[in-house]
């Protein structure tokens, strides 16, 4: 798949193993580099503006996934993943202080039922109605520097 508009560019591949295993894989790159300029204002009695560029570049990305559904309602998901530095070390700045990323990630999907959704809107009297999965999102995260 290709997002050329952006100069982002990324693939995804999943592979069910068995029934309930899934292998998913996804590599691709960003061109940082359109969000270089980066413009400031000063808004002053003697008001100035100037553009600071960051010298960013193309990142590339990988990543690699398992999701083992043990039930028609619950999911468990694992991945890893990587994401090189879009700046070079010499361009590194202090409010901006871009490397390399690794992520490990896991957790649980789980579906309790479905919502039912059915609305009337007075103004036009034009009905919707369906079904929603459950919207709940549970994150505990960490991070190591």
């Amino acid at each position: 798949m290709c997002f050329a508009c952006t100069g982002n560019y990324e693939t995804f591949l999943a592979w069910q193993v068995r029934p309930d295993w899934l292998m998913l894989a996804s590599i691709g790159w960003q061109d940082w580099s359109e969000f270089g300029a980066v413009g400031v204002e000063i808004d002053s009695a003697n008001p100035q503006s100037f553009s600071v560029e960051r010298e960013y570049k193309y990142i590339w990305y990988l990543s690699l996934g398992l999701q083992h559904r043990i039930n028609a309602r619950l999911r468990w998901n694992a991945g890893i993943g990587y994401d090189s530095s879009a700046v070079d070390d010499r361009d590194r700045t202090l409010d901006n202080p871009m490397n390399e990323t690794w992520r490990l990630a896991t957790g649980f999907n789980y579906r309790p039922g479905d919502m039912e959704v059915d609305q009337q809107r007075r103004s036009t009297d034009v009905r919707t109605f369906g079904e929603y999965s459950n919207a709940a999102l549970h994150i505990i995260a960490g991070g190591v520097v």
